[in-house]
């Protein structure tokens, strides 16, 4: 059903994030992704805003506009990210003291381990996690399994709502898995090369330790990422120094949807073994690609949402098995996932 502008308490949506033409990344496709299924089914004015980009530009068909183009009233609810931007936070500040409504995505920033990282950044910053979390009508978290795992619960656990991330599906329509000849097991990374968040250290730890088995196997683990922070530069020293180049590939960002889409459909598994997230953008596409994944619990995905043939680490236990693990179901080529898709409709009645 379309929410009729009439009957609706607000005449327009902002959503206010952090993102760049220039920087492929996850909270760009969600929120291009958030904006387009929201203005299909709104009748108001929705407006992408970005407080990284001083020009307008297009992505997945919807236009995202400078922050000095923002226009607000009243009646907007401002869906925003970005907890550490401090534009972002300013422009919060300026709209709640208009009496406009607040939605707040938190994107992992608030789990417990993520507010454990860089403890000091945390305190200083915890007059804007209290009054963003104290004075946001509501707090959309991607799964219910990240506000379980988040923290300050106490402030907004009567508020908190759990959608996940809409997916781009025009361009999946016709699937096909069927891998072309090769003699290895490619499993596959896409994202930025932050090291610790990443979780990119457990990788190399564990190519380390299984290096032999690896090399007998097969199997091998492409990288695609942004040098965020040198990080690329990082990793490579690494993998030269413990010789692992021949069972790790480094590999500049895939800037083409169409590159990533071949990328993701000619692989065996989709990797990410990240420390600190919401629920990451690239996993569930690779999901919605039918793609086996490998995922660590820090992606807030359960293993009842995880189709056969994709693995969840939880302890040491499951890095020892991976290797096997991997060898077993290499041959399981689609994968049905369980994962919850986004309602337009849901989201929109929410919020209101």
């Amino acid at each position: 059903m379309v929410m009729k502008q009439s009957k609706s308490k607000f005449h327009e949506i902002v959503i206010l994030a952090p993102i760049s033409e220039n920087k492929i990344s996850g909270p760009l496709f969600s929120n291009t992704l958030l904006a387009k299924e929201l203005s299909d089914k709104f009748n108001g004015k929705i407006q992408l805003i970005s407080t990284k980009t001083k020009k307008e530009f297009c992505f997945n068909s919807i236009n995202v506009q400078p922050a000095n183009k923002v226009k607000i009233t009243r009646n907007t609810i401002l869906i925003f990210t970005g907890l550490y931007d401090i534009s972002i936070f300013k422009l919060a500040l300026k709209y709640k003291c208009k009496g406009g409504q607040l939605i707040f995505s938190p994107r992992g920033n608030i789990t417990k381990k993520s507010l454990l990282k860089s403890i000091h950044k945390k305190i200083l910053y915890f007059p804007i996690i209290y009054f963003v979390l104290k004075y946001s009508k509501k707090i959309h978290f991607l799964s219910e399994l990240e506000f379980e795992n988040s923290a300050l619960k106490w402030l907004y656990k009567s508020k908190a709502i759990s959608h996940p991330n809409p997916i781009l599906f025009s361009e999946i329509k016709n699937i096909d898995r069927t891998l072309q000849p090769r003699d290895e097991i490619k499993c596959i990374f896409i994202g930025r090369y932050d090291i610790h968040h990443k979780g990119l250290d457990l990788l190399l730890k564990f190519v380390q330790k299984n290096l032999s088995s690896l090399k007998k196997h097969k199997i091998v683990f492409y990288l695609y990422g942004s040098n965020y922070r040198k990080g690329k530069e990082q990793l490579s020293k690494v993998i030269i120094t413990k010789s692992l180049q021949d069972r790790i590939k480094l590999h500049d960002s895939i800037t083409s949807p169409k590159v990533k889409n071949s990328v993701i459909l000619n692989s065996d598994y989709f990797v990410h073994f990240s420390r600190y997230e919401g629920v990451p953008q690239s996993v569930i596409e690779a999901m919605n690609y039918k793609s086996k994944v490998i995922i660590t619990t820090h992606c807030n995905i359960t293993s009842q949402e995880l189709g056969k043939g994709s693995i969840l680490i939880r302890d040491n236990k499951d890095w020892n098995n991976l290797v096997s693990n991997i060898i077993a179901n290499k041959d399981i080529l689609e994968c049905n996932h369980n994962l919850k898709t986004f309602s337009p409709d849901s989201f929109l009645k929410e919020i209101q």
